[in-house]
């Protein structure tokens, strides 16, 4: 009973770890990716904060840094 209760926990953790690596490998081919400022996927603004980069509407508000200043 406690060997299946051990490989439970661990078939659970690593169950949790997998599902934390998913959104790391989704950011690569995230528009906004690269500026220090953009608001993490998720967060409402986000996905049109990607739209405006990827459209070309925006670019950020630095020449020196990747900022973007969403607020």
């Amino acid at each position: 009973m406690l060997t299946l209760r051990r490989f439970l926990s661990m078939l659970l953790a690593l169950t949790l770890l997998l599902g934390l690596a998913v959104p790391v490998m989704a950011e690569d081919d995230c528009p906004s990716r690269e500026f220090l400022d953009v608001p993490p996927e998720g967060h409402w603004a986000h996905a049109g904060i990607d739209f405006m980069i990827e459209q070309g509407y925006m670019s950020g508000t630095s020449t020196t840094q990747k900022i973007f200043s969403p607020n």
